[in-house]
């Protein structure tokens, strides 16, 4: 098994406390599904390129926002990289539930992607699952709700 096919799942808990697994890439899916308290799910994938690959992996996590925004489901799909690093990226998702996730995962796009990965990057990808603790801006009050 190469490194790719694992990722490192990291969740908070409401009690604080700090859970983190590593898992084979084919069971990402049930486990970001198997959290059926958040109703949208918000990921937060981060990427760290090998030197001199930066610009290389940046083009590849380019590749899946317009394939990633057209699918059902998607509620955000952006591609972010540091202004002190240019090689630390990030991708920061929403999808409308856990089973909208599953399908993204599963797309031949997805798959070639984390094929080449290991060409790419030189750390562990690191995918962290976030609930929304704070308000919802709302401009029609000027303020939250």
């Amino acid at each position: 098994m190469t490194r790719y096919e694992t990722f490192r799942i990291v969740r908070k808990g409401l009690d604080g406390v700090v859970e983190a697994n590593t898992i084979e890439a084919e069971s990402l899916e049930a486990v970001m599904a198997n959290d059926d308290q958040v109703a949208v799910v918000n990921n937060v994938a981060s990427f760290r390129a090998l030197p001199g690959s930066g610009d290389r992996l940046g083009a590849a996590l380019a590749e899946l926002v317009a394939p990633s925004r057209s699918e059902p489901g998607c509620l955000r799909y952006e591609v972010y990289q540091a202004d002190d690093d240019d090689r630390a990226w990030l991708v920061l998702e929403n999808w409308c539930s856990a089973d909208a996730f599953d399908h993204h995962m599963s797309t031949s796009y997805v798959k070639g992607f984390l094929a080449e990965l290991p060409q790419l990057c030189g750390d562990d990808v690191v995918i962290r699952r976030y609930r929304q603790r704070s308000t919802t801006v709302d401009s029609s009050v000027g303020g939250q709700r």
